[in-house]
């Protein structure tokens, strides 16, 4: 009887055992993700998030493809194509016709991936205001300054490609500004407004940038 009672502990405390250690398991973060508050826990943190968005700046999407050798290029005429060879699409788009799926689905692409990575900025600037205790030094107006900068820069880029022939038609709806995170885009606005934006988003940047080391020192290489 003792016996039995025994094993019955045992077995009682292996179960307990399992479920804490497959709880603990389960809670376990994968070391390349971590939550929002873990990243903007920390100076490196804010550095490690900006490092990112430099990283996906060479997404196939924008500029590992699409803004570099792709979509750009065939608008600019950089390419010939035949309509009777393999590269059809790239034909039609060559002639400025954006109702094929490919000329859709290649403005979808660069459209979503470069408002996804603004989302990023505006979320980092977000975190950087609420936890200016954090950094050290020159780093909070350096890092900031920097997500001001790449704000513009996306966005100038996107209303380059989407926005209409500004010197002409500069008061069209163009694209969205966005200085705030959020899982939805604002209103369309004027591509003179857009530029306002840009504008004011650069000079902030320069501003924040004034102590940036490169500026005297140069490329820091590593």
């Amino acid at each position: 009887m003792n016996i039995k009672r025994y094993i019955a502990t045992i077995i009682l405390a292996i179960v307990l055992l399992l479920n804490f250690s497959c709880t603990d398991w389960l809670d376990v973060k994968p070391v390349d993700r971590m939550s929002e508050d873990q990243l903007y826990s920390t100076e490196a943190g804010f550095r490690q998030a900006l490092n990112g968005i430099y990283v996906e700046l060479n997404h196939a999407d924008l500029y590992g493809d699409e803004l570099l050798v792709n979509t750009v290029e065939i608008l600019a005429q950089r390419y010939k194509f035949s309509s009777m060879g393999t590269l059809t699409n790239q034909y039609h788009l060559a002639e400025f016709d954006y109702t094929t799926d490919y000329a859709k689905k290649c403005g979808s692409r660069i459209w979503e991936k470069a408002y996804a990575l603004i989302a990023n900025v505006n979320k980092l600037l977000k975190n950087a205001d609420s936890h200016k205790d954090l950094f050290t030094g020159d780093s909070y107006d350096l890092i900031t300054g920097e997500a001001y900068a790449l704000r513009a820069f996306l966005h100038f880029d996107l209303l380059r490609l989407f926005g209409p022939v500004y010197k002409t038609h500069k008061e069209d709806k163009s694209i969205c500004y966005n200085t705030q995170f959020s899982l939805s885009g604002s209103d369309l606005l004027p591509a003179s407004k857009v530029m306002e934006y840009v504008i004011a988003d650069l000079k902030e940047a320069e501003d924040r940038l004034a102590k940036d080391p490169i500026i005297e020192e140069g490329p820091l290489l590593s």
